[in-house]
Formats: C-alpha cells, structure tokens, sequence
C-alpha cells in the first residue's frame, strides 16, 4: 500500500482521530453515556498534548474479540483514511476499545506504523513505537483475550443454568417484562399480551402479517428492536407468531422444553396459527411438503421457500435469520426442496410401511400395563419440584444441581416405554402409509403435521431432524433405538437414527 498522500504543513499541530467503541448498540443511544464519556477523554487529552481533533469512527455493536478485520468496520475504515494521511495519531479511550484480539491488534498497528500514524492509549503513556511499549501492548492485548474468553464461558454456562431451570435465556420477548429477582421467570404485559391473543386469532382467521402489524401499530406498541426500530413490521408480526416462548417453551442451542413462565396463548391456538397457509404473491407457487413445519436447527428461526435460477425453476429451502435482523451460523444456506423433501418422504415409506416392524410395536405395546411408564413421570415431577424450590431459594446451587444430574441420569437409563396407546399411534402412521402415495402435497404435508410438531433443518450441511408430537415420540425412539442396535431391514441406514440424513430430536 501506499503511504500517506495527504503532506501537513510545517508547524501544522498533529492531527488526531478518535476510535470510539461500544459492544452493544443500545449503548450508543442518546440516553446512554458510555461513547460520550470515551470522547470526553479523548478530547481532553487533545487539548493536554496540542493535537488537533479530527475524525471519528464510532463502532456501535461491534464487537472486539475478533481477528476478522472484515468484522471491524471502524477499523477498514480509519486504516483507508491513514493511507490518505489525514490523520498522524489514533487514539483510543484503552485498548479494550481497539481490539481484544492479539494478532488482529498487531497486526493493525503494524499498518498504522505504515502509513506514519502513532497509537495513542488515552489511559496510559506508553509509547508504543518502543521494544518496551510492543511488549506492553501484547500484554494488554493478552489479558484482554483471556477475560472476553473467560466472559464468554460463564455467559454459555449462565445461560445454560437458565434453560434448564425453565428461564429464558435471552433477551425478553415482546408481552412481557422482567420478573422480581434475576431467577424469576417474566411476567406478562397486559396490553401487549392481549394484543398478541388477538394477533394469534387474527392469525387462524386469515389475516396477513402486514394487517397485525397495522393494528399493533394503531395501538401505539412498540416493538423491543435493538436496531432501535419504533414500528412493527410484518416480519416482526411473523416472528411472534410463530414463537412458541408464547405458549410456554424456552429455547436454547436447538433444544426446548417447558418454562416457568405464564403463557399469553394455549398451545392449540398456536399451531392453528402455524397451520394457516401462507399467502403467496403468484398463483404459480406450488405448496412445499415443509412449508410452515422447517425451523433452522441453530437459531430455530423459520426455514422460508425460495425461488431460483434465470426463470425461477430451482426451488429451496432457505435460512432467512438475515432477512428478519437474527444472527444464525448458516445465515443465507439454501439446500434444495426436492433433496430435502426426499429425506422426509422416505422416513414416512420406511417406518409406515415396514408391516413387520409396526407388527413387532403392537406386540410390544400389549405386554406392558396400559399406564406403566416405568416411572419417567415420577422422576420428571421431581424434577420440576427441585427446580421450583431452586427458584425459591430453598435449595442452594449445588444441591439443585446434583439432585438434577441424578435424575437426568436415571432418565437416560430408562428403556423407552411402549404403553397400549402407542399401539394407536402405529395404527395412525400405518394409516397414513397407506393413503401416502395417492395424496397431494397439500395433503402430504398436514400429514406431516399430524406426527410432528417441527421438522428442524440444516441447510448447510443438508440435514434433518424430525420432532414428534407427545403422541408419536415414544414410537420413533423405539425406531431410533432398533436402528441404534444395528437392527437390519429397519432404514436404509442405521447411522442417524431414521436415515442417511435424517434424525430425531
């Protein structure tokens, strides 16, 4: 690269710029202090040494614990500046705010001392440009490495406890606020509640997501945006209505189960509300068998159909967690309909079809007490009274935990129960292989949802997880199970479970 184009005059006082940073963007808002009180330092110690302040680049909601320069907007942006020379000194608040990285801190520097422009700690006097202010600098950097990895690793366990006492695990959703205490699960907003119960409503009768968002508009809501956005929008409308936090489940790194907090709809009024056909733009616009039924497998967010190719031949399934303001791993992978469709139906002509196999259930089934569950009720009764007086504070910590682990443990000792009313359940999804072929896709896919509740995908690494309802889960265990013990004639292959590509939750 080339060195500074831009020539200061003789006697010309040294041009300062200001790097000023905030990890969360609700930071830099106007009732915030925190980039105010970092310019406030910065120009104070301008004025101390003679230097002349010049540009600013604010990262807001840029994160620092990164060597992907491509990451650090702020940082692309001042190195661009320095090459035209229209600054000779940066200065940061600390070098928290430069970086929390060790080879993306030197590395940046080193072009600073390119393009002829000092680094400047407001906090400290440490020359950089010396052996003595270099080893200084990795030390900084280092320390400040170890406590955004340390940071992160009770955060991941801080979340991790939360989910598994029944709490949310990230911010609050929309119809409610925070509880009493830290380990209290959310209460429920009143007007924003019942605007959401008439959202769902409005939902099973037909309306579109652009009509909610009009009404919750006129009511003077607000959405809880950390881009800072004051209005609803039909895809804000869309991820309410299709989070089940609403009807009483958390979520946390793909897995769910029942939270402590009170639900604003019953899980029936919900999947109606998921059941509702989405309105296409074009007539041409066939259904898809997982329409309405794909999540994304990591952040859970809904998996849409996508058109593509020169005339829109190519159908697939999309993650859309970009287009709806969610961060997600696999954010934009597509995976094509007809590949992933081919997993599901073949899970379907596998097990409904395999005559021997449903035989082999209903046998099985008829052998055990109609109400026998070898005690997984009773153990997960304990469970949630160990977690209740957790919350209540008449346990401590480690003995919630411990009582837990132990349960967990016998839980996962326990050979699925096969009570008569799975015996049912097979004669369901027998019926439903019997019917298969002959049915539209339309009709495939209520199929679809009559056994699961979602079909969780990864379109990257073009994989599926299936998830059943209460009523079929202990029939697809027993199949995973078989497959697990290398049981032949079961499924194409036994490694997943279900199939090459296919799993269950």
């Amino acid at each position: 690269m080339a060195k500074a184009t831009a020539r200061r005059q003789p006697g010309q006082a040294l041009t300062a710029a200001f790097l000023l940073r905030v990890s969360d963007a609700r930071q830099a808002g106007e009732d915030r202090f925190s980039l105010g009180a970092q310019r406030r330092v910065l120009r104070e110690r301008c004025k101390r040494e003679g230097w002349m302040p010049g540009p600013e680049y604010v990262g807001e909601g840029e994160s620092a614990f990164t060597r992907d320069v491509t990451k650090r907007q702020t940082i692309q942006a001042l190195l661009r500046d320095a090459a035209l020379g229209l600054f000779q000194i940066l200065i940061v608040h600390d070098l928290s705010r430069f970086s929390r990285d060790e080879e993306l801190g030197h590395a940046v520097l080193n072009l600073l001392e390119q393009y002829g422009v000092r680094l400047v700690n407001a906090s400290s006097d440490i020359d950089y440009s010396t052996a003595e202010g270099r080893m200084m600098l990795s030390i900084d950097l280092g320390l400040g490495s170890y406590w955004s990895r340390k940071m992160s690793m009770h955060i991941k366990k801080s979340k991790r406890e939360r989910f598994e006492m029944g709490l949310h695990v990230a911010d609050l959703n929309f119809g409610y606020a925070k509880g009493a205490t830290n380990k209290s699960p959310g209460v429920i907003v009143p007007e924003e509640a019942r605007a959401i119960y008439e959202g769902f409503r409005d939902r099973v009768a037909g309306a579109g997501y652009t009509e909610i968002a009009r009404r919750w508009n006129g009511l003077g809501l607000t959405p809880r945006s950390k881009r800072g956005h004051t209005m609803f929008t039909a895809s804000a409308v869309q991820s309410i209505l299709e989070n089940d936090f609403y009807c009483g489940y958390v979520r946390h790194n793909g897995e769910r189960r029942k939270g402590l907090h009170e639900a604003i709809v019953s899980e029936e009024l919900f999947l109606a509300a998921q059941a509702v056909v989405r309105r296409q733009p074009t007539k041409s616009r066939e259904p898809r068998l997982l329409a309405g039924l794909a999540v994304c497998v990591h952040c859970g967010g809904p998996i849409w159909q996508h058109k593509g190719g020169i005339k829109h031949t190519y159908a697939y399934y999309r993650e859309a967690s970009q287009r709806q303001g969610r961060l997600c791993p696999i954010s934009g992978s597509l995976w094509p309909c007809e590949d992933a469709e081919h997993e599901a139906d073949t899970v379907i002509r596998d097990m409904a079809l395999d005559e021997a196999w449903l035989a082999e259930v209903d046998r099985e089934a008829r052998r055990l007490p109609p109400k026998d569950d070898g005690g997984r009720t009773e153990l997960l009764e304990r469970k949630r009274r160990a977690t209740t007086a957790y919350v209540e504070k008449a346990l401590d910590d480690g003995e919630w935990k411990r009582i837990v682990q132990a349960i967990d443990d016998q839980l996962a000792r326990m050979p699925v129960a096969l009570p008569q009313t799975l015996a049912v359940a097979g004669q369901k999804l027998q019926s439903i292989g019997q019917l298969w072929d002959g049915m539209t896709v339309r009709e495939r896919r209520e199929a679809m949802r009559i056994l699961f509740e979602q079909v969780a995908l990864d379109t990257k690494a073009k994989k599926m997880w299936l998830q059943p309802w209460p009523e079929f889960v202990g029939l697809f265990a027993h199949r995973r199970d078989l497959c697990g013990l290398g049981t032949p004639g079961r499924t194409r292959t036994c490694a997943h479970g279900l199939g090459n590509h296919c799993s269950i939750l």
